[in-house]
């Protein structure tokens, strides 16, 4: 990554260019000057922080009025400098500075103030601050002091948002969204301060599209020219409240609140949002297809988790192959003959390093071979096992492949050797083989009774067999008297 690009947010100084023309007199352009100079000084490997902190302090001077756009781009180096030199106070009065700017400069549009605040969050983010030889040993270090000081950023810019003259709604809403997220994917364990926080936080953002959605009804009741604008107002309104859904159902699935969980997942389902995020129907979707699998619903989970897929996909997501094992791991459960890469959308990834390993075990599944299923198993066992909800599982997979093969293995026999079951299950436990074989039984697959002291198993035949055979023997009676009646009648004519 080069020093310009380790520097940048996630777009580049040329989104917001403006073309200011060669008047070098124009203040514009004389700051724009200003600026890629003091950029030039930052890349110089033997310039000190504080020439590199006077270099765009030089164009915030000459933007006396505060209104341009290269005295905001000027605070936002300085904010990237002072994060990364550990300089917070500073970084926190320029972020104060940014966002004043933001709130009151008819320069700085809606969109462009949003990639700073996203850009400047996003960058504390991903620069934990190192603690240095002046901090206070009562200071919080590591993880906790960068958390603290990242708290810092969202809660001065939630403060500011909410002020009267610099209120921003959208802003508001897209900041404690992140914030959710962020404490979600930081969150110990329920009861920890932060899924306190996190709790607080969904109920404010319920409260707000609550209150969105109802003065969105009274403004369409009151004015019968506003069809149009309703109906877009109701559309954002869905699309805030989908994405508080989604924040509140992966909350549910850590508390494993199956009853919460299903309301919700419902009520999802029905929001119906003009232009959804596919990453947030992709979130909602997996969260639903875990519900599905804790419930026992494979074939639904399979579906959820096939829909989720496909929206991390079209999201460029990452977890789109998290959601494509779990497709996978439904598909072995529920026993179906479909390859899952078979479809299109799952093709280009059957070959991926990330989720090899379940595809192997998904061949041996299908072929009902124990033994390979088990080699794949040995062999990427840390891999399959990093994943929580893939290692809750791997029992019900051995169970139900190991019940496949005693199917196959007992089919031709009347009385089998248990240890011979054992065998061809790979060498399992006896034990194991009658836990497998009285499942069978109770599941009614089977019939048949096992012998413990000889080690032995009865197969009966099944009662569709039975039914079958003795109807056979029902024809069978049939055609020998019709063929008695056939003779006795032609016999006197012979005589």
């Amino acid at each position: 990554m080069s020093d310009d690009e380790d520097y940048e947010f996630e777009y580049s100084d040329n989104d917001d260019d403006v073309d200011m023309g060669d008047d070098e007199n124009n203040p514009e352009v004389e700051m724009e000057n200003k600026y890629y100079t003091a950029k030039g000084v930052r890349d110089e490997n033997c310039t000190s922080s504080d020439q590199v902190e006077a270099a765009f302090e030089a164009v915030l001077d000459l933007d006396d009025m505060g209104e341009s756009i290269w005295g905001f781009r000027a605070l936002k180096q300085l904010i990237k400098w002072g994060i990364r030199h550990n300089e917070l106070e500073k970084a926190m009065k320029h972020y104060e500075k940014l966002l004043h700017r933001i709130a009151t400069s008819p320069g700085i549009t809606r969109n462009m103030g949003e990639k700073g605040v996203n850009g400047v969050l996003d960058f504390v983010s991903a620069h934990p601050v190192v603690q240095n030889a002046s901090t206070s040993s009562s200071s919080p270090s590591g993880d906790d002091g960068s958390w603290a000081i990242l708290q810092q950023f969202y809660e001065t810019t939630l403060a500011t948002l909410q002020q009267k003259e610099s209120r921003n709604e959208r802003l508001w809403f897209k900041t404690n969204i992140k914030l959710g997220n962020l404490l979600f994917d930081q969150m110990e364990a329920v009861g920890t301060p932060k899924h306190t926080q996190l709790l607080r936080i969904v109920k404010e953002l319920l409260a707000s599209c609550e209150s969105n959605a109802a003065a969105s009804a009274a403004d369409a009741a009151l004015d019968d020219d506003s069809t149009g604008a309703s109906i877009a107002s109701s559309s954002k309104n869905d699309s805030q409240l989908l994405e508080v859904y989604a924040l509140q159902i992966q909350l549910y699935t850590v508390q494993k609140d199956n009853k919460k969980l299903v309301e919700l997942y419902e009520k999802a389902l029905c929001v119906k949002p003009g232009v959804a995020h596919p990453r947030i129907v992709g979130v909602i979707r997996e969260c639903g297809g875990k519900m599905h699998m804790m419930q026992g619903e494979w074939e639904k989970a399979r579906n959820a988790f096939f829909e989720a897929f496909k929206n991390f996909d079209e999201a460029g997501e990452g977890r789109r192959l998290q959601a494509l094992k779990y497709l996978v791991l439904a598909n072995m459960l529920g026993d179906s003959k479909i390859n899952v890469f078979d479809s299109q959308e799952a093709k280009p990834y059957e070959q991926d390093k990330e989720i090899v390993a379940m595809t192997q075990l998904a061949d041996a599944f299908l072929n009902d071979d124990i033994k390979q299923f088990d080699s794949v198993l040995n062999r990427h066992r840390r891999s399959i096992m990093s994943d929580g909800f893939v290692k809750h599982y791997v029992d019900n997979l051995l169970r139900a492949i190991r019940s496949k093969v005693v199917l196959k293995v007992i089919k031709p026999y009347q009385v089998v050797r248990l240890a011979y079951i054992a065998m061809e299950l790979n060498g399992i436990e006896r034990q194991e083989v009658e836990h497998i074989l009285a499942a069978l039984v109770l599941d009614g697959k089977i019939e048949g009774r096992i012998d413990q002291v000889n080690g032995l198993f009865f197969l009966h035949p099944q009662t569709s067999d039975v039914k079958q055979v003795g109807a056979l023997n029902e024809w069978t009676t049939s055609l020998e008297k019709l063929r008695r009646q056939l003779h006795d009648k032609h016999l006197p004519e012979a005589a």
